[in-house]
């Protein structure tokens, strides 16, 4: 009987709840693979490019031979790395981004020929690249 008695005074209520995920935190945020990227290319000019919302890296490569200049919307885009990049009988210019935020912007570039730095420059008009991001 004194055995009963422990067990009855042993005895726990407990109370179950459904689980509700935690409030979502406020500002833009978006889901990252790490390691997952995207190229944009010369032949992308004039593009409206398709990215999915979860690409981390942006690369960006340009032909070699022009002085680029790269303007990004540094909200959307910010650069992480630049430099030549040589392959198989080639060299191209290349700048890597990392996406910050969802939505959709504008890369744009305007190349000088390196040939206007000889002497005598040549005459060659600059060359215009622009590419319309947007993410899915």
């Amino acid at each position: 009987m004194f055995f009963a008695g422990i067990l009855m005074a042993a005895c726990v209520t407990v109370t179950v709840h459904p689980i509700t995920p935690p409030p979502s935190p406020s500002g833009s945020t978006r889901p990252v693979t790490a390691g997952k990227g995207f190229g944009l290319v010369p032949d992308q000019d004039g593009q409206v490019v398709t990215v999915d919302a979860d690409t981390d890296i942006i690369r960006l490569v340009l032909d070699d031979g022009w002085t680029w200049k790269v303007v990004v919307d540094t909200s959307y885009l910010r650069l992480t790395g630049f430099g030549p990049l040589y392959g198989n009988g080639f060299t191209a210019q290349y700048w890597t981004y990392k996406l910050l935020q969802t939505g959709e912007t504008k890369v744009t570039a305007t190349g000088a020929p390196t040939c206007r730095e000889t002497s005598p420059p040549c005459g060659r008009p600059d060359r215009l690249y622009s590419v319309t991001l947007q993410t899915r």
